[in-house]
């Protein structure tokens, strides 16, 4: 297997000389693939997930843009790869779907950096889902799609409860 390298490039201050360049290079450790960012309130960034060469993994960190600095932030409740990472309008970020190799995921759970913990959400989704979209809706519902259908998640209720989306076409429950 080809080894798997990734640096989060940090851009605006790229220069055009190769010392420049490499000094806005930043490698993740463990390296990773297929991993989620999402830009916090805070204007840190928390990075999930991933894969490198050995394992599909549950760490996550987070990006100091102004030091420059990853920190370790605890551990999603499972590993995976190739899912979505939203910012919900409270703070917190919803994490779903992705992948452990094979074997899709139906399953979410909730960052929130008050505390540092990810929540698992008791509710699995219609279908496993790997490369996904999720869009954070004006109500503050995220719609995940893929496959061939699509799950409603209103991370507001005290059990983040998916709901199957209503479309024309579409028969809800």
């Amino acid at each position: 297997m080809k080894r798997l390298y990734l640096a989060l490039v940090l851009f605006g201050s790229l220069g055009a000389g190769t010392a420049e360049a490499q000094s806005n290079v930043l490698n993740l450790t463990p390296e990773r693939t297929g991993h989620a960012a999402t830009l916090l309130n805070s204007g840190r960034i928390l990075i999930t997930g991933g894969v490198n060469e050995s394992a599909t993994l549950n760490s996550a960190l987070f990006y100091n843009p102004v030091s420059r600095q990853l920190v370790p932030t605890g551990s999603m409740t499972s590993a995976r790869a190739n899912h979505t990472s939203t910012l919900l309008p409270d703070g917190r970020v919803f994490i779903a779907g992705g992948d452990q190799g094979t074997k899709l995921l139906r399953t979410a759970e909730i960052y929130d950096p008050a505390t540092g913990l990810f929540t698992q959400i008791p509710r699995l989704m219609k279908i496993g889902r790997s490369k996904h979209t999720a869009t954070l809706l004006q109500d503050g519902r995220v719609l995940l799609v893929g496959g061939k259908s699509a799950d409603l998640f209103d991370p507001n209720t005290p059990s983040a409860r998916p709901k199957k989306a209503s479309y024309p076409t579409m028969s809800s429950t």
